[in-house]
C-alpha cells in the first residue's frame, strides 16, 4: 500500500490540531508535523515505519516528522490525536533531527499524566505556552523510555528516501529529473509516482518544504529576508515572496514583524 501525504499537516508555523475519535481508521500516511496518539479507552492498532503494535488504554505513540504511520481503533475505543509543528518543541526538534526512535510507544508517569489530562488531552486549548509545557513534558517521557539513534536510511520506502533526499538537498538548485536520475528511474515514470505519493507536483512540495524552513529562520534568526531566501534555495527574492504570500497570506517581512508566538496566532490546517 502506498502511503499518502497529508498536506494539511505539513504546512504551517505554530500549527496545532487535536481531535478525539470514538471509532477511527487512517491508513498509511506521512506529514512534516509531529503526531502524538493517546488511547483514552479500549485499544488501537498503530504502525510506524513498518513496526506495528497494539496500544492499550493509557499508551502513547509518538510519530516523528515524515515517519510513515497508520492508526485504527481495535473495536470500541476512544483515541486522542494531536498534530503540531516543530515550533512548539524546537529544542527537541534540534535534538531529534536526523534520528529515529528505537520504539514509538511509551507511557507517562502519574505526575505528568495529571498535567496532560488537565491541560492537553482535550479538544479545546488556546494558550501556546501551556501547549509547549505539556508537549515538552511528553517529549521528556518519550526520551526517558525510547532511545533515539542516527537514522541511517531510516525509511526503506521510496517515499522516505525521496523525503530524506529533499531534506538534505533543498538548498540546492533541485529538479525532479535530478532525483529521478539519482534513484535510477526514468523521468516520466518517476514523475507519475511522485504525484501519486505526494498528491502534488514536485515543485509544489519543494516550495512547501522551503517555506517551512524559511518560517523558522524568520523567527529564530536575524538574517535578512534576502539571505533567508537564498539559504532556503529560492532562486530570487521575487519567487520567495510569491511562494510565501501564497502559503502564508502575508509577506516574509510582515510574518517576521508579527512574531507569531502568542495564542491568537495558532493556526489550524484541518
Amino acid at each position: 500500500m502506498i502511503p499518502f501525504h497529508q498536506m494539511q499537516n505539513s504546512v504551517g508555523n505554530y500549527a496545532y490540531n487535536v481531535r478525539i475519535y470514538d471509532d477511527f481508521v487512517c491508513g498509511l500516511h506521512f506529514h512534516k508535523n509531529h503526531e502524538v496518539i493517546y488511547v483514552m479507552e479500549g485499544e488501537a492498532v498503530c504502525s510506524v515505519n513498518g513496526r506495528t503494535k497494539i496500544l492499550c488504554q493509557g499508551d502513547f505513540a509518538f510519530c516523528l516528522s515524515n515517519e510513515i504511520h497508520s492508526i485504527r481503533s481495535n473495536g470500541e475505543g476512544k483515541i486522542w490525536i494531536g498534530v503540531f509543528s516543530e515550533d512548539f518543541i524546537y529544542a527537541f526538534k534540534e535534538y531529534a533531527n536526523g534520528k529515529t526512535g528505537s520504539d514509538f510507544s511509551f507511557r507517562c508517569s502519574d505526575s505528568v499524566m495529571q498535567l496532560l489530562s488537565k491541560h492537553l488531552i482535550r479538544e479545546e486549548i488556546s494558550d501556546v505556552f501551556l501547549i509547549k509545557s505539556c508537549l515538552y513534558a511528553l517529549c521528556s517521557e518519550y526520551l526517558r523510555q525510547v532511545t533515539l539513534h542516527k537514522s541511517e536510511g531510516k525509511h526503506a520506502s521510496l517515499m522516505g528516501k525521496i523525503v530524506e533526499y529533499i531534506e538534505k538537498n533543498y538548498k540546492k538548485d533541485l529538479s525532479l529529473s535530478d532525483i529521478a536520475e539519482y534513484f535510477g528511474y526514468e523521468y516520466v515514470y518517476f514523475s507519475r509516482i511522485f504525484n501519486r505519493i505526494f498528491s502534488m507536483s514536485f515543485n509544489d512540495y519543494l516550495n512547501v518544504y522551503r517555506f517551512n524552513e524559511a518560517c523558522a529562520m524568520l523567527l529564530k534568526t536575524e538574517m535578512t529576508v534576502t539571505k533567508i531566501a537564498e539559504e532556503c534555495g529560492f532562486k530570487s527574492i521575487r519567487s520567495f515572496n510569491h511562494v510565501f504570500k501564497k502559503l502564508a497570506d502575508v509577506s516574509p517581512r510582515e510574518y517576521r514583524k508579527a512574531k507569531p508566538d502568542m495564542k491568537d496566532t495558532i493556526k489550524s490546517f484541518f
